[in-house]
């Protein structure tokens, strides 16, 4: 969207000072609002029912909040604060805009003819005063109806009290919300009770579960998964199917460190085929068999869709951790099945 360039901090023309062109409108438009672009609904004259012909509006008033200088390879400019009209926004400076501009403490009124092709610090030497007085009429009918949208629907308070209502219902739809199910929060606690060898770790998570609510199991996994990524607790890993080795290894030995107090050499990305991901046949099955001679396995929670999610743990409790994926309503998996 274009944003209006000078030369330098003063008029190019004549200022303007109307009923319906003024300093004031200017500021309380750029004020009184957060939106930056408004669309002008069209509206028809009525004469005792009869329809007239349309008030001639622009379609688009775009709010530039800028009022600074800019020093660039290409010169300095300034760049004040405006209201910049158009109906086509048919390239980054459209064919045709007119804009009313804020130098200091005065207006003014101009055209720019631009379009396709045009670099943005041409504009200071492509906009002249208008001559058109249809087209003036036409600014001061769409600032008019702008004044009536910012001082109604586009309002700041009125914009304040929608989202303090938003956060309301949000709030509201919050509190009803069921908790989780008492066989889903025993099967999560079961997971990190087996996977998790913090105590500290252990107390939190069940705290969590404790007060986790719920719609749908799907709602249920992403909680968990986002509380335990923002904690930095490696029980469940999620890994992208486009995910390097890299990132395969880095997740294990962080597990590893965390939970089992062990550090076991891994298979290294740069000992296998360049670009390679984790979704790549017998990727998983190495990590997997390296672990598993040390005691270890890897397990995954199926969610039938592009991700992975695998928790480590000793193979002697295979069928616990089997049971508790279960319980959560997806599927358990193994790499062999993978």
């Amino acid at each position: 969207m274009p944003r209006i360039y000078y030369n330098k901090e003063e008029l190019s023309g004549n200022s303007i000072n109307t009923n319906l062109i003024n300093l004031d409108i200017f500021q309380y438009i750029k004020d009184n609002t957060n939106k930056n672009l408004i669309e002008i609904p069209q509206v028809n004259k009525s004469f005792f029912g009869i329809l007239r012909k349309p008030i001639l509006m622009f379609s688009y008033v775009l709010i530039s909040r800028d009022d600074f200088e800019y020093k660039t390879s290409e010169g300095t400019f300034y760049l004040p604060d405006a209201l910049i009209f158009y109906d086509i926004n048919d390239a980054p400076f459209p064919s045709k805009f007119y804009f009313i501009a804020r130098i200091k403490d005065k207006i003014e009124l101009r055209e720019c003819y631009a379009g396709e092709g045009v670099k943005w610090f041409q504009i200071p030497n492509l906009h002249t005063e208008i001559s058109d007085k249809s087209i003036v009429t036409k600014i001061e009918n769409t600032l008019k109806q702008t004044q009536k949208l910012v001082a109604t629907i586009y309002n700041i308070e009125t914009e304040k009290n929608k989202k303090k209502k938003l956060e309301e219902e949000h709030l509201e739809k919050e509190r009803q919300k069921p908790y989780i199910s008492l066989e889903e929060k025993g099967a999560y606690q079961k997971i990190g009770e087996i996977c998790l060898a913090d105590k500290r770790m252990k107390s939190e998570f069940n705290d969590f579960l404790d007060g986790l609510k719920s719609y749908d199991k799907y709602e249920t996994l992403d909680s968990v998964i986002t509380y335990l990524n923002d904690r930095n607790m490696w029980l469940i890993m999620n890994l992208d199917w486009k995910a390097g080795v890299e990132d395969l290894e880095w997740s294990i030995q962080s597990t590893l460190k965390q939970n089992f107090t062990q550090s076991i050499p891994l298979p290294q990305a740069e000992d296998m085929d360049d670009n390679i991901t984790i979704s790549h046949n017998g990727v998983f099955a190495k990590f997997d068999n390296t672990l598993r001679e040390n005691g270890l396995q890897i397990s995954l929670i199926d969610t039938e869709s592009d991700e992975y999610l695998l928790m480590i743990h000793t193979i002697e409790r295979k069928l616990e951790v089997k049971e508790a994926v279960n319980k959560t309503g997806y599927k358990y998996q193994e790499v062999a099945n993978l």
